[in-house]
């Protein structure tokens, strides 16, 4: 583990929490959730594993919304104010 990275941890009880690493003590895994700090014990801890960022997923959504916008431009017409300016 390293701190500042995103984890999501999951609990022997079943429970999942997903933070970034504040700290590691000998006892304890410290993970930023909400803005909070909240220390979990390892005895407590089943599995850890690191969450990293979909690339894929985001270039994909990039793309998609730059899409919209050029097919919006493109279908819009001139007259986008449907009335008229006082001179």
């Amino acid at each position: 583990m390293k701190n500042g990275k995103t984890y999501e941890l999951t609990l022997y009880n079943g429970q999942t929490v997903e933070g970034i690493c504040s700290k590691i003590t000998e006892n304890s895994i410290y993970l930023k959730t909400n803005e909070n700090i909240v220390a979990f014990p390892k005895e407590k801890v089943s599995s850890l594993k690191r969450r990293k960022t979909n690339f894929v997923a985001l270039v994909g959504g990039i793309a998609l919304v730059t899409a919209g916008t050029i097919f919006l431009i493109n279908n819009s017409e001139e007259k986008a104010i449907p009335f008229q300016i006082a001179d």
